[in-house]
């Protein structure tokens, strides 16, 4: 491109701009036209990589979507997980609580057996 700019300027520099008839030559038309094509091309390329890094970046944000949803969701398990884990504790200890009790009773129970036998006696 840069080429074709400074052959059509150096060629319109030459020509002073304008042909005997008062308009540019057909050399200078000519390059004009191959820079204006090769301008076009280039344009053409950038747009289609431009296009091709949006499709890009496009999916590259599906994918960042899809793994934003996907630790949401497992922090969502993990606040589920430590729930239950929660109740099972609360659970285990009201267990160790009626268990002490249990041996309590079992032994005033067995205490009082002991005792009437010795009044029976």
């Amino acid at each position: 491109i840069e080429s074709s700019y400074e052959s059509c300027r150096q060629d319109d520099a030459a020509s002073g701009g304008k042909a005997a008839k008062g308009g540019p030559s057909k050399e200078t038309l000519a390059a004009r036209t191959d820079f204006l094509e090769e301008v076009q091309h280039f344009a053409k390329q950038i747009g289609a990589a431009r296009d091709q890094q949006a499709a890009k970046l496009n999916d590259e944000e599906k994918v960042l979507a899809e793994r934003e949803q996907e630790c949401a969701d497992l922090v969502a398990r993990q606040e589920a997980v430590n729930a239950q884990m929660a109740k099972m504790k609360a659970a285990a200890e009201k267990h160790a609580r009626l268990t002490a009790q249990l041996r309590e009773l079992e032994e005033a129970a067995a205490e009082s057996r002991d005792n009437a036998e010795v009044d029976g006696a």
